[in-house]
């Protein structure tokens, strides 16, 4: 079980360090989004690497364990997938707030959107 707990630990530090990213006053719409779109890759990554663990130690007794932490992973997933769909199809502030950035502009959509 410590390895477990180990590995969710890990999957967890990332919502600590988003909110380090968007907390305090001098962050942006723009800081924002990226976090919300960091979280959605490595919550995807999560999720694949949980669902690895499972089927890896199917023979095992700890096997439901990592699977329950891969659906785990896939409701958070989901859960910050709604509030980016929100922000992408209702509104283009997720763009423009990217775009005014002076350190962001279209560079960023073209690095992060590179694999789409």
């Amino acid at each position: 079980h410590w390895k477990q707990l180990e590995h969710l630990h890990d999957h967890l530090e990332p919502f600590y360090e988003a909110t380090l990213m968007v907390e305090g006053r001098q962050t942006t719409l723009a800081d924002h989004f990226q976090a919300l779109d960091w979280l959605l890759d490595t919550l995807d990554s999560s999720k694949l690497r949980f669902l690895e663990l499972s089927q890896s130690t199917r023979r095992r007794l700890n096997s439901d364990a990592w699977k329950y932490l891969s659906n785990c992973a896939l409701t958070a997933w989901s859960k910050a997938h709604k509030y980016y769909l929100k922000a992408d199809t209702k509104s283009h502030a997720y763009y423009a707030a990217i775009i005014l950035n002076p350190t962001l502009k279209l560079a960023w959509f073209e690095q992060a959107w590179r694999g789409h």
